[in-house]
C-alpha cells in the first residue's frame, strides 16, 4: 500500500522520461560532433554590406525546394522577398543565417564564401525579428536586454522609437518594468513583435530579417517602421519575408519566390524607394 502511489506516478511519467533522454542524447550528439554545423570556417569578415545567393539550391531529402536562387541583400536597401506558403522563403531565411548549408550553389557575405567565415561571429550582425517571436518569462526591460549588459537608457529609448513601440511601453500598467508573462502571454501578437523588433534594434544590426513582419503588424505601423530605419546614419540591410504580395510596396526591391524559384525581381515604383534595383 505504501509503495502503490509512488510506483504509479512513476508509470505515469515514464513516457516523459523516455522523450526526454532521447531528446537529452539528440542535443548531447548535436552538440559533442564537430561535423554538425554547416559551416566551419574559422575567417572574420568586418560587418557586411551584401549577403548574396548564387545559383543555391537545396534539397530536403530527395526533394528540390530551391532551385538555382539567386538574391542580394544589401546595406541601406530594403528588399522584399514575396512568395506563397511553401515557395521556399524559410529556406532561403535558413540559407542566409547558416544554418542550412545549399546542395548546390554559394552563400557570400560580401564576396566572402560562408565556408570561409566563422559563421557565430557573422550572426552577430544579424537582428531577426521571426514571424512568432519569443519572449522570455519576465518584465520588457528584461526582454530587450536579453543577453546584454552595459545598455543606458537613451539606447533603450531609440530602439523603440525606431520599432514603433515607444507609445506602446509607455501605455502599459508599469511601462518597461510591465510583466509580460511566459511567451508573452500578457501582450498581444503586435505588441510582441514590436518589443522584438526593438530588441533586435538595440543591438544595431548590419543585417535586418523580418520574417511575416505584416502578420501583427499593419500596413502603415510597418511603414513608419522602416521610415525610421532609414533615417540611421548607418542604415542596415533589411529583408522583409511575406506571403502577402503588398509588402513589395514597402521594399526598393522585391524578389518574387515561386516553387523555389526567383520568377521576377522587381524595383520600387518611382519616388518609392531609394536604392538601385538589383537583379538576378
Amino acid at each position: 500500500m505504501l509503495l502503490r502511489n509512488p510506483v504509479n506516478v512513476m508509470l505515469f511519467n515514464l513516457p516523459r522520461m523516455i522523450e526526454g533522454y532521447q531528446s537529452l542524447t539528440a542535443l548531447h550528439g548535436l552538440l559533442s560532433d564537430p561535423d554538425a554545423a554547416p559551416y566551419q570556417g574559422g575567417r572574420r569578415v568586418p560587418p557586411p554590406g551584401t549577403l548574396a545567393l548564387q545559383g543555391a539550391s537545396f534539397q530536403y531529402d530527395d526533394r528540390l525546394v530551391l532551385h538555382d536562387v539567386d538574391l542580394a541583400i544589401r546595406s541601406g536597401v530594403v528588399t522584399a522577398l514575396v512568395g506563397a506558403n511553401g515557395s521556399g522563403k524559410s529556406t532561403i531565411l535558413n540559407l542566409l543565417l547558416g544554418f542550412y548549408r545549399p546542395c548546390a550553389g554559394r552563400v557570400l557575405a560580401d564576396g566572402v564564401p560562408y565556408d570561409e567565415v566563422d559563421i557565430r561571429e557573422l550572426r552577430r550582425c544579424f537582428g531577426i525579428v521571426p514571424q512568432e517571436p519569443i519572449l522570455i518569462s519576465g518584465t520588457v526591460v528584461d526582454n530587450l536586454l536579453y543577453g546584454l549588459a552595459d545598455v543606458a537608457q537613451d539606447e533603450i529609448a531609440q530602439a523603440l522609437e525606431l520599432a514603433d513601440a515607444a507609445d506602446l511601453v509607455a501605455s502599459l500598467p508599469a511601462g518597461l518594468a510591465t510583466e509580460v508573462g511566459d511567451g508573452g502571454v500578457f501582450l498581444s501578437g503586435g505588441q510582441r513583435q514590436r518589443i522584438a523588433l526593438a530588441r533586435a534594434l538595440l543591438r544595431s544590426p548590419r543585417v535586418l530579417l523580418l520574417d511575416e513582419p505584416t502578420d501583427h503588424l499593419d500596413e502603415r505601423s510597418t511603414a513608419r517602421v522602416l521610415a525610421n530605419l532609414r533615417t540611421l546614419p548607418s542604415r542596415p540591410a533589411v529583408l522583409l519575408i511575406s506571403h502577402r504580395p503588398e509588402t513589395a510596396g514597402h521594399a526598393d526591391v522585391t524578389f518574387h519566390l515561386e516553387a523555389g524559384r526567383i520568377v521576377a525581381v522587381e524595383p520600387a515604383p518611382a519616388g518609392g524607394g531609394q536604392a538601385p534595383a538589383a537583379g538576378r
